[in-house]
């Protein structure tokens, strides 16, 4: 048996090995992995892989060629200048209060949270603010980590996504003279409602639009907005803390309102946000983020985040 120890002050390369570890453990190879936390900010990670090597007649040529890829990709991992690792954080520009440009600046409850991990696990990063179209293609070509994304099937098969850092609510404004019952799809029965363009909204809400159990208008947050205003909408779907910060800012709060669901009970759900990259391309950074994100919620730095928004 050999038995090789590496010890890596880099999560990033972790990531990647770790990957890889899991493709190559076949019938012949037993394949451990060991983690140690060191008490000093940056983590250590021991890495302990015993190799039971079979006879030299034994050994498979495909198997040689994957144990030479191995060491490759550790070298590489090891010896690569830490600046390659500086990431590119695609945000939405006008998703207020999440993702939006101020002045030139992005800004928002997404970038707040996100940069504050990315600031704990000591990586560079560099802010771009792009329509979500624009910021999603980026993504899926490797140019960039998008921030504030939902997970579908046919998205993960470009992406890999990290888990939820943020759990949105998508909710119903009416005007308070519009106040009708809602507790299902059914009673938006031929009403008129306002959607933002590209958005889902939940399974069965999704479905009975594609049904025309009601009719549809598309447009920008503040335009579908004034429409509910002026009375020529039932309702506007929206996620509510966004939804509550276009009416401040268009200084109608006072005229709208939630539509509240019996007992909670609403067709609209509770979107789980993620940041995503293009699948493949690493691993180990979803890994520190997701840990990050953990120890955000444990110490507090998360709660303290989100105050600032509610």
């Amino acid at each position: 048996m050999t038995r090789l120890v590496l010890l890596l002050s880099s999560e990033y390369a972790l990531g990647r090995i770790g990957a890889y570890l899991g493709q190559v453990g076949q019938e012949r190879y037993r394949i451990e992995l060991q983690f140690h936390i060191a008490f000093c900010k940056r983590l250590q990670v021991k890495l302990l892989f015993p190799l039971m090597v079979p006879e030299k007649n034994q050994m498979k040529k495909s198997v040689r060629s994957r144990i030479s890829a191995l060491l490759i990709l550790f070298f590489n991992l090891v010896f690569t200048p830490a600046s390659v690792q500086s990431e590119t954080l695609l945000f939405y520009d006008n998703f207020e209060p999440f993702s939006y440009l101020n002045n030139g600046q992005t800004q928002g409850l997404f970038v707040d949270l996100v940069t504050a991990a990315f600031e704990e696990m000591e990586n560079d990063y560099d802010l771009k603010s792009y329509p979500f179209k624009r910021a999603l293609l980026l993504a899926e070509e490797g140019k960039g980590i998008v921030v504030g994304i939902y997970k579908s099937d046919e998205r993960r098969q470009k992406l890999d996504f990290s888990k939820p850092f943020y759990q949105e609510k998508s909710v119903l404004f009416v005007h308070k003279e519009g106040v009708f019952p809602f507790s299902s799809v059914n009673d938006l029965k031929n009403k008129t409602i306002g959607a933002r363009f590209g958005w889902r909204y939940g399974t069965e809400f999704d479905q009975a639009k594609e049904r025309k159990v009601f009719t549809t208008l598309i447009g920008s947050p503040s335009q579908i907005f004034r429409l509910l205003e002026l009375g020529r909408v039932d309702a506007v779907v929206d996620n509510e803390l966004s939804g509550l910060s276009i009416l401040k800012a268009m200084n109608i709060q006072t005229e709208i309102e939630i539509l509240r669901s019996p007992l909670n009970r609403s067709p609209l759900h509770l979107g789980d946000i993620h940041i995503a990259l293009k699948k493949g391309s690493n691993l180990g950074l979803l890994y520190k983020f997701n840990r990050e994100i953990e120890r955000m919620k444990v110490n507090g730095t998360y709660d303290d985040i989100m105050a600032k928004y509610q």
